[in-house]
């Protein structure tokens, strides 16, 4: 069963490894911790509690609010 890293799912949404790992502290994304890393069974990222769709909407709502516009 492959596992996914925090930053392979950083690069993909386009956040930091620290945006990932609070989303797994909020239970948005079910993680295991292994040492000091953690990582996160790719079966269970699919099925987690939110969506990619849901994951995008929530970074373009950081980046406007980052940046200070609208939408």
């Amino acid at each position: 069963m492959p596992y996914l890293t925090t930053r392979k799912i950083a690069n993909h949404f386009n956040v930091t490894q620290r945006t990932v790992r609070n989303w797994i502290s909020k239970g948005l994304i079910p993680a295991i911790k292994m040492g000091k890393k953690w990582f996160v069974e790719e079966s269970k990222f699919r099925n987690s509690k939110i969506s990619h769709n849901e994951i995008q909407k929530i970074v373009n709502e950081i980046i406007y609010k980052t940046i200070g516009l609208r939408k």
